[in-house]
């Protein structure tokens, strides 16, 4: 009896030529009474992609009709490259073009033709059958436009196409959850890939939602360490370790990146939205302070005045702080949105507060004099010296928590 890999090695000495069934039956003189097995080979082996087929039910060997198979590896860009497993005799992988690829997407096992050879040995190609399917499920971000239609912007960057999602399949996921889509119809040269949400992650700046995104992306079961999860994608990139953690990485930077973006954002309107909240207090009471100008002996009013000036200026001393600290980088913006909001509203509390305490203490009589290099100074506060005070006070916001720690950690512990 015919084994399957007797009918590959039989085609391979005996047939050099694409063949229909009935003539392939013929030149490898297959018993009547095997036929049906022999035919039930030739269909696994054009699925595994060992034998290609043609038009006119026509099947042969890649390697007799110029033809290789091999994994896609998309890029952002639109393009891809595929690493053939019967190895080119100029070495490298085969470029394809984006009009080229076909619908094949990332991962994909795929069939291609080389259409031309480019000056230092460059193959170019078209690849002419997808073998096999790489994503059945994909991790991305529900989208639905104002004109209701609605669909997944896959994660990984080199799934280059949308996936749309019919009316009813969307599983109950908000516009800009990340989701697991499902594909139900692949992609062809009239129309796009469809798919159905399968299960909601929820929202990408959540806790616990990017490493939900890594192993439902990988395929990883189960993500007790860092080794388990370099082990499993090592089996999933055919022994490639180093591969595997830099992959790992990279998708892990692509989060960080994401959520460090959206947190900088989200914590500069925070802060701005504070100082704006602080100025309209402070206008509020500078307001209540001019209808009783009359009541108010000049003195007071003037002194009112002057701090209202300091802490509002402190409120844009301390927003100018946080916006440089967020250029620095030296804020975690990677904190969930409440965490963010509470941090930058203290941030701008502590300017207005340091900015009023420095104010009442030079307004004060407890620095009736001020020594700066042998120079004796006397405190003159007018409003420019209030302004210039106030900013001071709140950009130095940051100094705040390290001083009081710095103060108090010795006294609480002993």
């Amino acid at each position: 009896m015919f084994s399957r890999d007797q009918v590959l090695t039989l085609m391979r000495e005996r047939v050099h030529h694409p063949a229909a069934t009935r003539e392939l039956l013929q030149i490898l003189k297959v018993p009547r009474d095997e036929r049906t097995t022999f035919k039930r080979h030739i269909k696994s082996l054009v699925a595994s992609g060992e034998l290609i087929q043609i038009r006119g039910h026509r099947f042969g060997l890649p390697e007799k009709m110029d033809l290789y198979v091999g994994k896609l590896q998309a890029h952002p860009a639109g393009y891809g490259f595929v690493t053939p497993e019967r190895p080119l005799e100029m070495g490298g992988d085969i470029y394809i073009s984006g009009p080229m690829l076909n619908e094949a997407m990332h991962g994909d096992r795929v069939v291609v033709r080389i259409e031309r050879i480019k000056e230092g040995g460059r193959a170019e190609g078209r690849i002419i059958r997808i073998v096999e399917r790489a994503n059945e499920t994909i991790v991305g971000r529900y989208v639905r436009g104002d004109d209701g239609m609605a669909y997944v912007s896959p994660f990984e960057r080199r799934v280059l196409m949308d996936i749309l999602v019919p009316a009813g399949q969307e599983g109950g996921a908000s516009s800009g959850d990340m989701v697991i889509v499902e594909l139900t119809r692949w992609p062809t040269s009239t129309r796009g890939a469809i798919g159905r949400v399968s299960e909601v992650l929820g929202d990408i700046d959540k806790p616990g939602v990017d490493t939900e995104i890594i192993i439902r992306k990988w395929g990883i079961p189960d993500a007790h360490s860092n080794d388990a999860i370099a082990e499993a994608l090592r089996l999933g990139l055919d022994g490639q370790k180093d591969a595997a953690k830099s992959t790992l990485q990279a998708a892990i930077d692509d989060i960080n990146a994401t959520r460090l973006r959206k947190g900088r954002t989200a914590y500069l309107v925070y802060a701005g939205a504070m100082v704006l909240g602080a100025l309209a207090m402070l206008c509020g009471v500078a307001g209540t302070i001019w209808f009783g100008w009359q009541a108010t002996p000049d003195q007071v009013a003037k002194g009112l005045k002057h701090l209202m000036m300091a802490t509002g200026s402190g409120a844009m001393g301390a927003l100018l702080s946080t916006a440089i600290a967020l250029r620095a980088r030296t804020v975690a913006t990677d904190l969930d949105l409440k965490s963010n909001a509470v941090d930058s509203a203290v941030r701008i509390m502590i300017g207005v507060i340091s900015a009023a305490v420095l104010y009442l203490v030079l307004d004060s009589n407890l620095l009736d004099e001020v020594k700066v290099q042998g120079v004796t100074l006397k405190p003159d506060i007018n409003w420019k010296v209030a302004l210039l005070v106030g900013f001071a006070a709140g950009f130095m916001e940051r100094l705040v928590p390290d001083l009081l720690e710095k103060k108090l950690a010795p006294a609480m512990a002993k």
